[in-house]
């Protein structure tokens, strides 16, 4: 007896001389609190920060820190929060192949604030966490206490902590002990359970019930009993309805027993609903789908009626698209249909459509004299003074007034061709336009390279088509950096078909 008295100062004396961090698988929370002040272990310093925020990279000068026994620690973790400036996070993946060399260590995480080198990175569990996945290689329990606390430890820090089956937290200022899941797995934060807890030094409250029920499938209550097969299993029986709905005796059915989605194929009236590849059978004379103002479905096979602009609307997988709908009887059998005065509505005209609507006509209009075409671009219309013999409606341009013009008879589509030839060498940049109405511009190109002098023949060709309103006209603009002459004959051709 003598001799145990005499030894256990000299391993005291032992413990404290070397400074160890961790004994007989007791491991201080606070020894592992690296870059925490009042705490020996440094903490690790970025060295390449995040440029903007959101799940980015980092990389760390070193990977490593140093305890105050000599340990090295590698203490970047997915499991432990760690506090970067002034900004808690959690890696979600890490690389670090070679901690001891210079800012080859790096981890993502989730960032609200942006960080440079030389930004702090320290455990933000004041060293719990990183001292249970210390604990982890050969087991053991880790020890927080008054000092650990006056750090800046929390109780919620405990709850939340990830513990192993061969870990457990030792809170010396309560005298209770946390331990982790069975057979050796991580417990998700906030499910470790108090396996024992002590006052004035005696294990007053053994709290192993939760432990045990997780040995076995099923719900553990009061009614309920541990069964050989593994099972929690009420006791033979006793598996007689004491109630129903909350009322006993004889029950009969009444009002919101059920809701909808309990009964098989039923309809919710008050909530979408999801049914099978079948249909479906209502009873009601007419369906309402749903409705809302600037309504906009945009999943394919969706329908919705929007009130703003009293159309209707489906999703075709990606967009919304609207349909067109009658207003009023659909015409009769030959009739012409046109747009309505809504969005999207459409009418009968109540009158057969015009016979010669299928037959195209052709109008051909050529300048028989030179045109001069001034440059710094200057936009210039060209004219024609001559039609083709083969012109089927002169009513398309006039060759004495407004010469440039091509007047749609009728409303159509409408394809041509505006033709250009120059008997002047060109070595700048020269456009081609045709527009509507002067305003608006149907096509055009540009020619950038050197251009030949091409008396002979049409030298370049602008093909078009467009849908022309009755009234409204087409045109053929040129515009060029140098400045040329058409030659004088059938140098500028335009001609339209409906």
């Amino acid at each position: 007896m003598k001799r145990l008295v005499l030894l256990l100062p000299i391993v005291c004396l032992m413990v404290s001389a070397q400074n160890l961090t961790r004994f007989a698988g007791i491991y201080n929370a606070l020894d592992y609190a690296y870059g925490v002040p009042g705490s020996s272990p440094g903490g690790l310093k970025i060295s390449v920060g995040n440029p903007i925020t959101g799940l980015r990279s980092v990389t760390v000068d070193f990977g490593y820190t140093t305890l105050s026994d000599g340990t090295k620690i590698y203490p970047l973790s997915t499991n432990a929060p760690i506090m970067v400036g002034s900004e808690t996070v959690t890696p979600t993946s890490i690389s670090c192949l070679s901690p001891a060399v210079y800012s080859t260590c790096r981890f993502e995480a989730t960032f609200t604030q942006l960080h440079g080198p030389g930004d702090n990175v320290t455990s933000a569990t004041y060293g719990l966490q990183e001292a249970i996945n210390a604990a982890h290689t050969l087991g053991g329990a880790v020890v927080v206490d008054g000092k650990w606390a006056v750090a800046g430890g929390t109780n919620g820090m405990i709850s939340g902590a990830a513990l192993f089956g061969n870990t457990a937290i030792a809170d010396n200022r309560s005298g209770q002990v946390f331990g982790g899941g069975a057979g050796g797995g991580l417990n998700a934060p906030g499910t470790n359970n108090v396996i024992v807890k002590y006052t004035n030094g005696l294990a007053t409250t053994p709290a192993l019930f939760a432990d045990f029920a997780s040995l076995f499938t099923g719900t553990p209550s009061s009614s309920t009993f541990a069964r050989g097969d593994g099972a929690w299993a009420v006791p033979p029986g006793s598996s007689a309805v004491s109630s129903v709905f909350g009322r006993t005796g004889a029950v009969v059915a009444a009002t919101a027993d059920y809701t909808a989605a309990q009964v098989t194929n039923a309809a919710n009236t008050a909530a979408p609903n999801t049914f099978g590849a079948f249909l479906q059978s209502f009873a009601a004379s007419s369906v309402i789908i749903p409705k809302s103002a600037a309504a906009a479905p945009t999943v394919a096979g969706q329908i919705a009626y929007d009130t703003g602009s009293n159309t209707y609307q489906f999703g075709n997988g990606s967009v919304t698209e609207a349909i067109a709908y009658f207003l009023g009887a659909p015409p009769a059998a030959g009739n012409c249909v046109q747009w309505g005065g809504g969005a999207y509505q459409l009418s009968s005209t109540g009158a057969p459509c015009p016979s010669g609507s299928g037959s195209p006509v052709y109008a051909q209009s050529s300048s028989s004299a030179t045109q001069v075409i001034p440059g710094s671009f200057v936009d210039t219309k060209l004219l024609f003074d001559t039609n083709a013999s083969f012109t089927t409606d002169p009513s398309i341009h006039s060759t004495t007034s407004n010469t440039d013009r091509f007047v749609a008879p009728a409303t159509g589509l409408y394809n041509g061709v505006c033709a250009v030839g120059t008997s002047t060498s060109n070595s700048g940049s020269t456009y081609i336009t045709v527009m509507l109405d002067d305003t608006t511009t149907i096509i055009n190109t540009g020619l950038g390279t050197s251009i030949a002098a091409l008396p002979n023949g049409t030298g370049w060709v602008l093909p078009w088509s467009y849908l022309v309103t009755s009234g409204h006209y087409v045109n053929c603009h040129l515009s060029v950096s140098d400045g040329w002459t058409a030659s004088a004959g059938a140098i500028f051709t335009f001609y339209a078909i409906h």
